[in-house]
């Protein structure tokens, strides 16, 4: 591994952070943009299950990436 992967992985997971901060406020705008202010939790929690759905099927497609990737020694 070259000496600056740590570096960039952070801040790539930084910038990650950020534009899903934006994300969420920006559908939370919206939501109350449109009068809808009182289904936010609704919204919200949708917005948690599908962000576990995501979560759920990268660690999967990883996994079996790593299974499948042959070991270099």
């Amino acid at each position: 591994m070259a000496p600056d992967v740590p570096t960039v992985a952070l801040g790539l997971n930084g910038s990650a952070i950020y534009v899903r901060m934006a994300l969420g406020a920006a559908l939370g705008g919206a939501v109350v943009s449109a009068g809808h202010a009182g289904s936010l939790g609704a919204v919200g929690a949708l917005a948690a299950v599908v962000a576990g759905a995501v979560t759920w099927a990268a660690a999967r497609v990883g996994r079996r990436a790593a299974d499948v990737a042959p070991v270099r020694a």
